[in-house]
Order: C-alpha cells, then sequence, then structure tokens
C-alpha cells in the first residue's frame, strides 16, 4: 500500500471517529443523587396535558415509602444530555408535607431527575424499569406513549 493510499484511509478514520469524540466530549459527566428524605406526600402529573394536570395524589406512607425506595435504587448514572433535556410524560413530585422536594421524571424510555439547584438530568431506562414505576405509582404504562 502506497503513502497517498494509507494517508487516505486514515483520513476516513478520523473523519468517522471525529463526530463520536465530539459528542462524547460534549456530554456532562454521570451524576449520583443523594437519597430522597422524608417525603410524606407525592403528587403524580402528566406532563403532556397543557398545565400538568395532576393525576393523583398519594398520601399512604406504605405507598410513598416503596415509591421513595424505588427512586432511591435509581438515583445513579444521569447526566444533562448535550442534545437538550427530554421531556417526561409523568412527573413524580416529592414533598414534605407541603414543602417541594423534587421530582422524578418517567419517559417511554428514560428517567428524568431535579433535585434543588441541580439541573435536569436524564439516563435511559429499560423497559422493565418504566413498567415497575408505572405499577408503583397505579398508572397504565400507555400514558407514556408520545403524542403526534
Amino acid at each position: 500500500m502506497n503513502r497517498r493510499a494509507r494517508g487516505l484511509r486514515v483520513c476516513r478514520l478520523a473523519a468517522c471517529l471525529l463526530p463520536a469524540v465530539l459528542i462524547n466530549a460534549c456530554m456532562s459527566p454521570l451524576q449520583d443523587f443523594p437519597p430522597w428524605g422524608k417525603v410524606t406526600r407525592i403528587e403524580i402529573l402528566k406532563t403532556t396535558s397543557p398545565h400538568g394536570d395532576v393525576v393523583k395524589e398519594i398520601s399512604d406512607p406504605a405507598q410513598v415509602a416503596k415509591i421513595v425506595a424505588f427512586v432511591n435504587a435509581n438515583r445513579t448514572g444521569y447526566r444533562e444530555p448535550w442534545f437538550g433535556e427530554p421531556i417526561p410524560s409523568i412527573d413524580v413530585a416529592f414533598y414534605d408535607r407541603n414543602l417541594y422536594q423534587g421530582h422524578f421524571g418517567v419517559g417511554p424510555e428514560f428517567f428524568e431527575i431535579h433535585r434543588g439547584s441541580i439541573t435536569f438530568m436524564s439516563r435511559p431506562a429499560s423497559e422493565e424499569e418504566v413498567n415497575e414505576i408505572m405499577e408503583l405509582i397505579n398508572l397504565k404504562s400507555d400514558l407514556l406513549r408520545r403524542q403526534s
């Protein structure tokens, strides 16, 4: 193989790898969140409606504890995507009495989280994970389908 052909191969390889390197460089580092503390009430909001309608409120301590345990078990590996934050279909808003603590968003294939001054971040979620949180909040997964 002559020098020109090798140089051309190297240029093609660099052209293929450059976008992946640039996208990776633009992505924020993975971040974990501290566990949720005292939560006495949860509001479930459907964000696909124009005003973020409250679908239900959960104040039963046993059910609140199960939801908080799930979210605490799924609070690692978040990042701020380079393409912008995906909008979840469902928000699980946490309160200590009337004091808002933050929320955990659920989309068809992702989770999104917002805690205090930390920006909105997301991570991919498996179908099993999404189904599990939807069961815990007692909603059907078809609410997560995208609106056209």
